[in-house]
């Protein structure tokens, strides 16, 4: 699957693709973190009202925001239990590249 990251045509470093391409294309949880990050694009959620919303156990949500909060991905806002997602800079300097590996993984998902 490695030469598909090739297929990324935004300008970041290649260490932000390859971070971006295991997180988002390349490990089992890829699916939901897209789907995660593209609704906190636009909106601002809970981990309940994401589990309610996605129909995922609030565990796995958690777990799979811990992961896009420890590479930058998304931010909280920090009030502990009822924490509101939302996506942070280092997501939105790196957007284009999101959209890119979506777009391939669908076309992969339909094939």
């Amino acid at each position: 699957m490695m030469t598909s990251m090739r297929l990324v045509q935004t300008k970041a470093d290649r260490e932000t693709k390859a971070r971006f391409w295991h997180l988002f294309a390349d490990s089992k949880g890829a699916t939901n973190r897209r789907k995660l990050v593209a609704y906190l694009k636009n909106n601002l959620a809970n981990a309940n009202q994401l589990a309610h919303h996605f129909g995922l156990d609030y565990k796995a949500i958690r777990f799979h925001l811990k992961i896009l909060q420890e590479n930058n991905l998304i931010k909280n806002s920090g009030h502990g239990y009822n924490d509101y997602y939302f996506v942070a800079p280092h997501f939105e300097l790196n957007e284009e590249m999101f959209w890119e590996i979506n777009s391939i993984m669908e076309k992969q998902t339909i094939q």
